[in-house]
């Protein structure tokens, strides 16, 4: 869509009120997992989280909606920004889904201390395990004017980690990850046949133990499960295994 108008961002706010007929009508090509319709039942489901949204609005109707959830506590496996430093509760507990995730660091993320993680700031839809922007406009600079917003608002609120987990490889969500990259972000390469990327950012712990924890905001990430397509309202291509996978 056109328009010169400026791109206004809020953080911290809470989902924009649209019914399903109003979401259909105002983000018709978001996914449903990352809408908020599906958002607000992960919300009544998910007491414990407090909604943390970042919102981009460029006149009356075009509107940008960037989930985001407070994590005041070590959450489930799938939701910890630890997890997705290699490591491992004592439990003995996985990430769904078959999600291939580099392990062996259990020792030296406890080290870190729970303090270094928490209060985290979690990037997606936690019951959608979907990290993506819902849109209805575009511009170049559109993800990286959210990200630059969202990440030290993150900090001042107290936040000590912030984690986008999964992020798939789909049309546009390329500038997300750039926007997290120049966030403090850093990457290794991943298997060929592992699940779709995802990628996080999070603050350097006050004690480095290796190079994947000790970078300022590094990002922090692991495999994700694919979104099913029959429930998709998007048309873009569908996520594809050989995206790069980010620590």
């Amino acid at each position: 869509m056109g328009g010169t108008h400026r791109i206004t961002v809020s953080t911290g706010q809470p989902l924009p009120e649209l019914d399903w007929s109003d979401e259909i009508a105002e983000l018709p090509d978001a996914w449903p997992y990352v809408g908020p319709t599906w958002l607000a039942a992960n919300e009544r489901a998910m007491p414990e989280v407090t909604p943390w949204h970042t919102i981009a609005r460029r006149d009356q109707r075009e509107l940008a909606v960037l989930p985001g959830y407070l994590l005041t506590a070590p959450p489930a496996v799938d939701h910890d920004p630890r997890t997705y430093l290699g490591w491992q509760p004592p439990t003995g507990d996985s990430v769904c889904c078959g999600v291939e995730l580099a392990g062996g660091q259990s020792a030296e993320v406890d080290a870190l201390g729970v303090d270094t993680f928490f209060p985290a700031l979690l990037i997606g839809s936690p019951l959608g395990y979907r990290t993506e922007v819902a849109y209805n406009f575009w511009t170049p600079h559109l993800f990286a004017t959210m990200i630059d917003q969202l990440v030290p608002a993150a900090y001042a609120a107290g936040v000590r980690s912030v984690v986008a987990p999964w992020v798939p490889d789909r049309t546009g969500n390329a500038a997300l990850v750039s926007a997290l990259t120049a966030a403090g972000g850093h990457a290794r390469p991943r298997s060929a046949n592992a699940s779709p990327a995802t990628n996080g950012v999070r603050r350097r712990p006050e004690s480095p133990s290796n190079g994947s924890t000790a970078r300022p905001s590094g990002r922090t990430s692991g495999g994700s499960p694919s979104s099913p397509a029959s429930t998709g309202r998007r048309t873009g291509p569908a996520s594809n295994p050989s995206t790069s996978r980010f620590c």
